[in-house]
């Protein structure tokens, strides 16, 4: 009976080892998709604005975005260059690169050449207003988007020192937490283990949806450093809720 209960819970330790792989994989193959639709949303967000605020008046929505009458290609365009101000401003010397400006910029300089000028946006840059049409705006704030969006990707490439710093600071008071509680009697709780596993995922991910996707040029600071400590806190709980024996 207690071989055969034993053999079961090896199983089971089994089945977690690889559920847990399986998440990891997963969640690896979701971020660039992740990615995509984040892009897509900030471009049909820009779209949005320049349909609602270009030519009427100011709503709350328009305040909000900074987007005032008749700003058109304009807003997208202030947005770019306040991202690259920010990337130059907190990004001159990085962990994870020499040059973070330099590399900012050889990826859009990439993305051109290998993207944009194969489908033809230099000869259709060239024609005249008459031939452009009233699609112009909205290609060419598309166009923009997506260099403030691979931007913002370098900003949070850049940034993960800053979740590892919050992951190792949450890790070790976490372990701290759990010997604690294994050598103070206290209680298991897998509900909380479970709960706190489920907090590191939304951490991330919807630190890529809400920064790529904000609508006007923001800090990275504000929205990069609480989901860092978000992250750093759900391994904190995650630590500390851990069995107490192996």
């Amino acid at each position: 009976m207690a071989k055969a209960k034993s053999e079961q819970q090896r199983q089971a330790d089994k089945t977690k080892r690889h559920g847990v792989f399986t998440k990891i994989v997963l969640f690896i193959m979701a971020l660039p998709i992740t990615v995509m639709v984040t892009m897509i949303i900030s471009i049909l967000v820009e779209w949005g604005l320049i349909w609602h605020c270009d030519e009427g008046p100011g709503t709350t929505v328009c305040s909000f975005a900074d987007f005032q009458p008749g700003m058109g290609v304009d807003h997208s365009r202030n947005m770019l260059r306040a991202e690259a101000g920010y990337v130059n401003q907190h990004f001159k010397d990085s962990l994870m690169g020499s040059a973070p400006v330099k590399l900012a910029g050889e990826l859009i300089t990439w993305t051109d050449d290998n993207i944009f000028r194969p489908i033809g946006i230099d000869d259709y840059i060239r024609k005249s207003n008459q031939e452009k049409g009233w699609a112009w705006n909205y290609f060419v704030s598309a166009y923009t988007i997506i260099k403030v969006v691979l931007l913002r990707l370098c900003v949070l490439f850049l940034s993960i020192p800053a979740y590892i710093l919050f992951a190792v600071v949450g890790l070790v008071t976490g372990l701290v937490q759990r010997d604690l509680r294994k050598w103070g009697a206290g209680r298991e709780s897998t509900d909380k283990f479970e709960l706190s596993t489920k907090l590191i995922s939304p951490s991330v991910v919807l630190c890529f949806v809400i920064y790529l996707s904000w609508p006007n040029s923001i800090n990275p600071a504000l929205i990069v450093v609480p989901f860092a400590a978000m992250f750093g806190y759900a391994l904190h709980l995650t630590a500390s809720n851990y069995k107490k024996y192996f």
